[in-house]
């Protein structure tokens, strides 16, 4: 399944370490957050959504799809927000992000994926 798109040289993005938002909640996951939107296809959608979908008898269908986030933003607790590309410096002191920035990213874009569902 191909979800990027083929021309990747100018995909900026941040990446970090993390962890699943469903049950159990894995700490196995590595996060890639685009500045920019990445369409899919929804048959592309679909493909994700049957791939991660582990269904469970005993327990409501929900449970373990990727369309339901269980879990709330977690502090960085020292993990590492890398990027692939300049940020630049407007003013002396502001050529970094910070925490609550790039929270709100991540916020944005999980509201806008989960409002697309």
């Amino acid at each position: 399944m191909q979800l990027l798109p083929i021309k990747q040289e100018n995909l900026q993005f941040f990446r970090y370490n993390g962890s699943l938002t469903t049950p159990p909640c894995t700490e196995a996951v590595i996060w890639t957050i685009f500045t920019d939107p990445v369409s899919i296809s929804e048959k592309q959608l679909q493909e994700l959504r049957d791939l991660h979908h582990i269904p469970k008898p005993s327990i409501p269908v929900t449970y373990g799809t990727t369309e339901t986030n269980y879990r709330p933003v977690q502090r960085l607790n020292g993990r590492q927000v890398l990027k692939n590309f300049q940020i630049l410096q407007l003013s002396a002191g502001s050529g970094t992000i910070s925490t609550g920035t790039m929270l709100s990213v991540v916020i944005g874009i999980s509201f806008l994926v989960t409002r697309n569902h």
